[in-house]
């Protein structure tokens, strides 16, 4: 019997084998094909459009500013509209992600952010732009909720960190998009068109552009589940379904969305406030709430207020501030995919528990003592180094805890990690301002300690994490404390 086909936790081998035409009643004959990936990358591809289009705008700031005669307080507005609606969303968005699966709402949201991207540039003054990007964030309030919901669909529990910290790192390669890419296609239309004013508005519809390529492709492409795909061969779905337990009155073996209720308004109510006060009186819910508002706390300063300290503090020049604002992205880029890889090593070595525990915990705990460390450094290059390792150890946690929201959360991963993601956002919406105001008055180091206590108190947290404690809703039998099964690699 093929190895591939029966153990969901060694990678198959080579696909283009005799075996991948024989009937798909015989999975045991068949090389696993390899579906699941492409699927990945596509949602890899979001996570790029989606800090693409987010922080454009961060870029080309000064830009808008000036030809809207606007001044910082009214870009704060315009800032600040678009995380409180995108927290607000969360929930909602992830709630019809569960209930209408990715294949719908995913290229729905990309389309829809897409527009509002290319409406931005159409702005003429405060009012519009404060519509656009309010639209912008509603529509991406979805997009992370509904990726981690489709991953859990199309990776077996053992492969799902790396499947996570794929999409998260997709996030991070945006973002470091937008900050360098930006300006030269800037410059690029100012140089073709002779603008001098403006140039932003053609880039902003050139990314708009590329998320309406991507909403088309992925709805051709890809579906919900392995049982949908016809590109998904029987021994592709064994080993994606060989670690499910698939809910009693599911169609087929590994579906996982929630059986379809009636359409009607007051139906449609109803179920989402059933969902909703399932998620509220979880107290493992509230637990990893807790986390991911920590978390937040932590990272929030890396993304923000890191270049106005080294140039304010350290006196660091401006024609290298942008460079040194890069490394933590980048190393942020490589923690989380080396998180996500050790996170299923740790859940097949020690069980899903500490597997998950460890992962999480040593991210947070070795977070933290890097903070205490850049108290004491005073020479920029150290703390750039120091700040990177931050950024490293920070995403090295979050594959595991994507994961943990998909192990309790049975067929309403979207809705559950939506709720998670606006307690983390509304928190950094507001360690941003606080931090603004420690920063007016120099207390960096305020700054710092608040970071490193806030990542302690999760390496604590961390330790009473349990992906067994199974979330229930009415119109699903997850099972409360009924793992996932999880065999350990011997050998």
């Amino acid at each position: 019997m093929a190895t591939g086909a029966t153990n969901p936790y060694l990678p198959p081998r080579a696909e283009n084998s005799p075996e991948s035409v024989l009937p798909i009643n015989d999975p045991s004959s068949q090389q696993p094909t390899r579906v699941r990936y492409f699927v990945l990358i596509y949602s890899f591809g979001m996570s790029v459009l989606l800090y693409l289009d987010r922080f454009a705008m961060t870029v080309a700031l000064p830009e808008i500013r000036g030809e809207l005669k606007l001044d910082n307080q009214d870009m704060g507005n315009v800032t600040s509209a678009f995380f409180y609606v995108y927290a607000l969303a969360q929930v909602p968005t992830g709630w019809m992600s569960d209930r209408w699966g990715a294949r719908i709402t995913l290229p729905l949201y990309v389309f829809l952010w897409s527009l509002a991207l290319m409406g931005m540039s159409t702005a003429t003054g405060l009012a519009s732009l404060i519509l656009f990007r309010s639209l912008l964030g509603l529509a991406q309030a979805g997009a992370y909720p509904c990726a981690a919901s489709n991953n859990k669909n199309w990776f077996p529990i053992s492969r799902r960190g790396f499947a996570n910290s794929l999409v998260a790192m997709g996030g991070r390669a945006g973002n470091l998009l937008a900050v360098t890419l930006t300006p030269y296609l800037m410059l690029l239309v100012g140089f073709l068109l002779g603008w001098t004013t403006g140039q932003w508005r053609p880039v902003f519809c050139l990314y708009g552009l590329l998320g309406l390529v991507w909403s088309i492709g992925f709805w051709l492409q890809c579906r919900d589940r392995p049982q949908q795909h016809p590109g998904c061969n029987a021994a592709e779905r064994q080993l994606i379904e060989g670690t499910f337990t698939a809910p009693a009155d599911s169609q087929s073996v590994g579906d996982n969305r929630p059986p379809p209720r009636g359409l009607g308004a007051g139906g449609v109510l109803r179920e989402f406030g059933e969902i909703l006060l399932q998620i509220v009186i979880s107290p493992t819910m509230w637990l990893m709430c807790v986390i991911s508002v920590l978390v937040n706390v932590g990272w929030i300063f890396l993304v923000t207020f890191l270049p106005t300290y080294f140039r304010e503090v350290h006196n660091v020049p401006l024609s290298t501030i942008g460079f040194l604002a890069a490394i933590p992205t980048i190393a942020s880029m490589m923690g989380g995919l080396s998180g996500g890889v050790a996170a299923d090593r740790f859940v097949r070595r020690y069980g899903l528990v500490w597997g998950r525990r460890m992962t999480g915990a040593i991210a947070s705990g070795a977070a933290a003592a890097v903070y205490c460390i850049a108290l004491a450094a005073d020479h920029w290059l150290l703390l750039i180094a120091l700040f990177a390792a931050i950024g490293f150890l920070i995403d090295f946690g979050l594959g595991a805890l994507w994961a943990v929201y998909q192990d309790i959360a049975g067929p309403r991963v979207a809705a559950v990690l939506g709720f998670a993601n606006m307690c983390g956002n509304l928190s950094a919406a507001y360690f941003s301002s606080a931090i603004g105001g420690f920063a007016k008055s120099g207390q960096w180091r305020t700054i710092f300690l608040i970071a490193a206590a806030s990542l302690a108190c999760n390496l604590v947290l961390w330790m009473f994490v349990s992906p067994n404690r199974k979330m229930t809703f009415n119109d699903c039998a997850t099972g409360e404390g009924t793992p996932e099964p999880v065999p350990r690699r011997h050998g």
